[in-house]
């Protein structure tokens, strides 16, 4: 996986789709994590810093929320069916729409769609402010490409 910052989603989505990769996360305006087969991506890498993009090659070797895992989230799905899993005790957003989960029904669903779709992180933080939420902590420690910005609605453009 590579992580691509300094480009819009409209301009990266068409050379993504030229390489046979994969929006996976989008973490905001010009910030995205994409996957794909390891050759896609890096054919694909010197494109993208000569249209201004800057990439950086992610410690993951599994193309995560794209298409190309469809059969591990239908496998995954069934195990979770047949799993102990529990709805939640506090509703969680969903990670590829920012929507509340808090039955075991939606919990499934949602959880086996993450592994193969697209992830748009910042649509939870999102529909909290739309909450009325004033106050969010993160635990743990942000990676070091990542940066600090201020909770707010913003566009996944």
């Amino acid at each position: 996986m590579r992580a691509v910052r300094g480009l819009c989603r409209k301009r990266l989505e068409p050379l993504l789709e030229a390489h046979a990769v994969h929006l996976a996360i989008v973490n905001g305006t010009g910030r995205f994590v994409m996957g794909g087969r390891e050759e896609d991506l890096r054919r694909l890498e010197p494109e993208l810093s000569a249209q201004g993009g800057s990439v950086t090659v992610l410690p993951v070797h599994v193309a995560s929320h794209t298409p190309l895992l469809a059969s591990a989230a239908r496998a995954f799905g069934e195990l979770l069916a047949h799993s102990g899993l529990r709805a939640p005790g506090t509703p969680v957003l969903a990670g590829i729409d920012g929507s509340p989960v808090s039955t075991r029904e939606r919990a499934l669903t949602m959880l086996t769609r993450q592994v193969a779709e697209l992830i748009l992180a910042g649509l939870g933080a999102t529909a909290l402010c739309a909450a009325g939420t004033a106050l969010l902590s993160r635990l743990g420690r942000p990676p070091p490409s990542s940066r600090e910005e201020p909770l707010a609605p913003t566009s996944h453009s």
